[in-house]
């Protein structure tokens, strides 16, 4: 709601607003997979993961994503590549 909302307070006309998930409904897989490499650079993304990197480390390095860093509770990076030390 808070995403609707949003668009309303920009001055989103709600008619617009209302017909947008059927606009997205009739999006084709391509056309969001060109949508996502136009908008969605992946060097400026970021996806973070909350869990024990024990259990998570293999999966996560597989995906080959590039650079992982391992932060602690406080923020503070404890690993980057899953085991070398900053």
């Amino acid at each position: 709601m808070a995403f609707y909302a949003r668009w309303l307070g920009e001055g989103v006309p709600p008619d617009e607003v209302t017909k947008l998930p059927g606009h997205w409904s009739a999006l084709t897989v391509d056309e969001v997979r060109l949508a996502a490499r136009t908008y969605l650079g992946p060097d400026r993304m970021q996806t973070i993961v909350v869990g024990d990197w024990a259990v998570l480390r293999d999966s996560i390095l597989a995906l080959g994503l590039g650079p992982v860093e391992v932060r602690d509770a406080q923020l503070a990076i404890v690993q980057v590549d899953g085991g070398k030390r900053p």
